[in-house]
């Protein structure tokens, strides 16, 4: 008997650490979602300036002040902005990837309150994917119901209908 309750208990903890860990993949993949359009935007920016520079650069040509004045804009927007964000999606992205090689932690990993914010947007967008599946799956569940209810009162009489 106390075999079998310490197989059950063995088997709980594997269940736990297989569900933790995939809420810990969801949380990271959210994150990473979120620092790659980050990523991809500040590529986007330093594209234009770059092709600002080659433009002259080809024409033979110093750069207009209009263009010195939107390379230092971009330069301003991806130092100032999109670079920090950034940086604290991938520090949570760490956070969370620490977070999935231990288990049985107690003590809460200390996050800035810019990296807790973004644990936050992750959270709650991971909570509207639950709330969304569970009303597929209550609505998948009234389908099979009413399937069920069909083939009760019609039995094994099939209606067929011939062309």
């Amino acid at each position: 008997m106390l075999a079998a309750l310490e197989i059950d208990y063995d088997q709980e903890l594997e269940d736990i650490r297989k569900v933790r860990r995939q809420l810990l993949e969801r949380l990271g993949d959210k994150g990473k979602a979120k620092a790659y359009v980050l990523k991809d935007r500040a590529y986007k920016l330093r594209d234009e300036a770059n092709l600002m520079r080659k433009s002259a650069a080809l024409e033979k040509r110093p750069l207009t002040p209009e263009e010195n004045a939107r390379i230092a804009d971009i330069e301003k927007i991806v130092t100032e902005q999109i670079e920090p964000e950034k940086d604290a999606w991938n520090d949570l992205q760490r956070i969370l990837g620490r977070l999935k090689r231990q288990f049985g932690a107690t003590e809460k990993p200390k996050l800035s309150p810019i990296v807790q914010r973004k644990l936050n947007i992750v959270l709650d967008s991971l909570r509207d994917d639950i709330r969304l599946r569970r009303e597929e799956m209550d609505h998948e569940a009234a389908t099979l119901e009413a399937d069920a209810a069909i083939k009760e009162l019609i039995g094994s009489a099939w209606i067929c209908l011939h062309a």
